[in-house]
């Protein structure tokens, strides 16, 4: 990665949450596929830590960082992943998120 990329990951998302969760991304890329994802990550990661990956897709969107996600997912050998899918990832936790502490 180039030195924006780096000061974006390192200091924007020091705790790396969406980096990890984009590349443990193994299912289907669909809707169904990004909820199964979600609730994998749950599975392995707990509730705790999905909320703090929650807390950090919050703050990608508010900077609109997600070419650089984009980017980041080919790098994980994500090919498919481009900026609409990894925003209907992302949107896809938070419903899940909210589905459960509801």
């Amino acid at each position: 990665m180039d030195n924006l990329s780096d000061k974006i990951s390192d200091e924007r998302y020091p705790n790396h949450y969406f980096e990890h969760y984009i590349a443990m991304f193994q299912s289907e890329i669909n809707r169904d596929g990004f909820k199964e994802h979600a609730n994998f990550y749950i599975q392995i990661e707990g509730l705790d830590e999905f909320s703090k990956l929650i807390g950090e897709i919050i703050l990608i969107d508010k900077n609109n960082d997600w070419g650089y996600f984009a980017d980041l997912a080919k790098e994980f050998d994500q090919e498919s992943m481009n900026i609409r899918n990894i925003k209907e990832l992302a949107e896809t936790a938070v419903e899940v998120h909210r589905y459960i502490i509801e």
